[in-house]
């Protein structure tokens, strides 16, 4: 009997050791700026300089499949075969709710983009960019991060399909704000502030592309950005023209919203946003399902088990 007993032990044994445990994810070793950089291959120039020269990827924030993605953005438009982020620049501009498509040279459409700012409100979104360093960037496929140089905030972010949670982390007590544009280069699109439900809420017109080349493709890329600490200012602008107190803007070239708050040092401020291609309440609807929640860690895990 004992005998019988110690050999049942030892086929457990057996048996559990050929059991492969379950692997850690390998996310991390995924580096999402790979093909931002120009090639340097001896190749390379025999097909033209420009964007052939490009792999035209984006540092994406994404799930498998996804309706969006959530990028830095270096570039300052939607235009055909200009990605809204290259590795060779040295400036970030915020980051982009993205319809890019990856290794294409097609437009961007539908896009918004918010960017934080620390000590003085700049709405340009050439002038308010903030320089950073590779060295202090993180790119996987369910979190990136960088630190914005010109205003000592470091910036991460992770999201869904359709909505994305960003922390924004200060080094310094003072005044912070958010500026939110619609990234439309035919000077259309609408955005308005809603203090009430603290949400930033607007649309981006989409236009063609080849077939009836920049008409009106027949729906807007709609967004609402929520954010939950007291104000102590608001307003809108139209390029670099700030109007505090404004809520509404529409149809202008470069218009966009702002949020003006105080922060501590090393406080962590949370900013939620979402979009659709059916209208507001269903950008509502994507982020109340997807990140229900003001917690930046749970949604990055939940990113990274769902890939």
């Amino acid at each position: 009997m004992i005998k019988v007993f110690t050999n049942l032990i030892l086929c457990i044994l057996i048996l559990s050791g050929c059991i492969n445990p379950t692997p850690e994810s390998s996310i991390h070793f995924v580096d999402t700026r790979v093909g931002s950089a120009s090639s340097v291959t001896k190749q390379a120039g025999r097909f033209g300089k420009g964007s052939e020269e490009y792999g035209q990827t984006i540092p994406a924030v994404l799930e498998p499949n996804g309706m969006n993605f959530w990028t830095p953005q270096t570039r300052d438009t939607e235009l055909k075969c200009i990605a809204p982020y290259y590795y060779e620049d040295s400036v970030i501009q915020g980051f982009r709710n993205s319809h890019w498509i990856n290794g294409g040279c097609t437009q961007d459409y539908g896009s918004m983009t918010l960017m934080p700012l620390f000590g003085t409100l700049k709405t340009d979104t050439k002038t308010r960019g903030s320089v950073f360093s590779h060295d202090q960037e993180i790119a996987t496929p369910t979190y990136y991060s960088v630190y914005l140089e010109d205003y000592g905030i470091k910036a991460e972010m992770t999201g869904r399909s359709r909505s994305a949670i960003f922390k924004f982390t200060y080094d310094s007590e003072g005044d912070a704000y958010l500026v939110v544009n619609p990234n439309s280069d035919e000077g259309e699109g609408f955005i308005e502030i809603d203090t009430i439900k603290q949400e930033i809420r607007g649309y981006n017109p989409v236009h063609r592309i080849y077939q009836g080349w920049g008409e009106y493709a027949g729906f807007n890329g709609y967004f609402v950005v929520s954010y939950k600490n007291p104000l102590l200012g608001f307003g809108t602008f139209i390029g670099d023209s700030i109007i505090p107190g404004s809520i509404t803007q529409s149809n202008k070239e470069k218009i966009g919203a702002y949020i003006h708050f105080s922060t501590k040092k090393d406080e962590e401020i949370l900013i939620k946003a979402s979009s659709s291609f059916t209208d507001l309440e269903g950008a509502l609807r994507n982020l109340d399902e997807e990140i229900p929640l003001w917690n930046f860690n749970y949604t990055r895990e939940e990113l990274t088990r769902i890939w």
